[in-house]
């Protein structure tokens, strides 16, 4: 199960310790997101940027066999609940092709950006940045270091922290898809975060037939 272990106004670590909670991690920051939001992903070679985009992806309501890496147009564009676009700048050769990539679409106030390997293209991107550091600490197991660079990031953070903080313990099956009873479905409803947060997993799962209350 995932874990807050750590928080500060414009700071988060949380802790994965498996795949599926990593998966989870993904939906989580998906639910959080909003039209013009940009978030920024580091991290070595195979610590899980990929797997947390296609996560992202299918949170917003993108088919999973529709989610490719963008090996030759480095950007890739799906519309879920949100329009997502999908850079990976690994293959640039020089951070500078960046900006010929067309950064107005990219980060449109539309959509929503994620970029892996995003300290490579940091100088060109807007300040206001949601970058999340990923760390292995094993074959299975990650933690991640959420740093908001403005009002529009801090708020994804705040919003996820806001889902910590009401105690959902069944997030981790609702995520994989189990339905939720209707107790549940009815806890912390009175604060105005919540209301938010119930609304969007009304449409998670009402566009994936199986959410019921």
């Amino acid at each position: 199960m995932l874990k807050l272990i750590h928080r500060e106004r414009s700071r988060m670590n949380v802790v994965s310790e498996s795949e599926a909670d990593t998966k989870q991690f993904g939906k989580l920051l998906a639910i959080s997101l909003f039209p013009g939001a940009i978030v920024g992903l580091v991290g070595d070679l195979g610590s899980g940027k990929t797997r947390i985009v296609k996560a992202v992806a299918e949170g917003l309501g993108v088919e999973p066999e529709e989610i490719n890496s963008p090996t030759f147009t480095l950007i890739q564009e799906y519309s879920g609940r949100l329009i997502l676009k999908h850079c990976d700048t690994y293959r640039l050769r020089d951070p500078k092709e960046f900006v010929d990539l067309g950064l107005d679409e990219l980060l449109a106030e539309d959509t929503v950006a994620l970029i892996e390997w995003a300290d490579r293209v940091m100088p060109y991107l807007p300040s206001d940045v949601l970058t999340i550091l990923i760390d292995a600490t094993s074959i299975h197991s990650r933690t991640f270091q959420l740093d908001a660079g403005g009002k529009s990031s801090q708020r994804i953070i705040d919003e996820m922290d806001s889902f910590f903080l009401n105690h959902w313990q069944d997030f981790p099956k609702l995520l994989m898809g189990k339905r939720l009873r209707s107790r549940a479905a009815e806890f912390h409803c009175s604060t105005p975060v919540s209301l938010r947060w119930m609304g969007r997993l009304l449409f998670f799962f009402g566009s994936q037939g199986s959410f019921r209350c």
